[in-house]
């Protein structure tokens, strides 16, 4: 996992995320979740994290049901359960900072990465669901966040990232992604078997080349939502 943000950093702005979408402080709720996950050994920083940004405000519509350990459909997205959010993050290596995810969906897991001193870029296909999470993202006054509109098969920021992160599901590993790694990094990825079942699997890289595969356990993600259909995209075909 990457490390925690400076505690001279100011707070995260829950009160202004939560006034603007008109929905109570469930703060009892995030400190049962945050227990649970401690007590499941998820790392103290990211645990910290999850107890500064409110879940609830990134499914409004079902604000009540956003602490059980459930995948919850939103207007933006799937949000997915809490422990697995927490073992994407964890699954980072310590050394990586620079992040890059693919599927923005809400935005809750963008926004646990900033929490934690991540410089991430966000990309998604869907404008309105950028203009959704760009909105809850600035009311928490997070930093080091840029959202990218992309169908990923577009050119995305001349920049190299530690870490990517993709949050559909899979059937083979990303690898014309490598290309945007820095110099060592991995990328962490549900990849679907043939029987439908998902693990979440971290691969390693130095200077472009594969090192090693991390099994990080099954997982249940959604899959790519069907876009640019007629011609090819960089997603391989789940």
């Amino acid at each position: 996992m990457i490390e925690a943000e400076s505690t001279d950093e100011p707070p995260v702005r829950a009160d202004r995320l939560l006034e603007s979408i008109g929905i109570p402080d469930l703060s009892l709720a995030r400190a049962w979740m945050c227990s649970r996950l401690a007590a499941a050994g998820v790392s103290t920083d990211l645990v910290r994290a999850m107890r500064r940004v409110p879940r609830e405000a990134f499914a409004p519509g079902r604000w009540r049901v956003a602490y059980t350990e459930l995948d919850i459909w939103t207007p933006t997205g799937w949000l997915l359960a809490a422990p697995t959010i927490a073992r994407v993050i964890d699954g980072l290596n310590p050394d990586w900072h620079e992040v890059c995810e693919f599927g923005t969906g809400p935005g809750y897991q963008t926004a646990i990465l900033a929490c934690i001193g991540g410089a991430v870029v966000s990309v998604d296909h869907d404008p309105n669901l950028l203009s959704v999470a760009r909105r809850r993202l600035d009311l928490l006054e997070l930093k080091a966040i840029q959202l990218v509109q992309a169908d990923f098969s577009a050119e995305l920021p001349p920049r190299r990232f530690d870490a990517l992160i993709i949050n559909f599901a899979l059937s083979q590993p990303p690898l014309h992604l490598v290309s945007l790694l820095d110099k060592a990094g991995g990328i962490i990825a549900p990849i679907a078997t043939s029987s439908g079942a998902q693990r979440l699997m971290r691969y390693d890289f130095a200077h472009g080349q594969y090192t090693e595969a991390v099994d990080l356990g099954p997982c249940r993600f959604p899959y790519p939502p069907p876009i640019n259909q007629g011609r090819e995209t960089s997603w391989p075909r789940a």
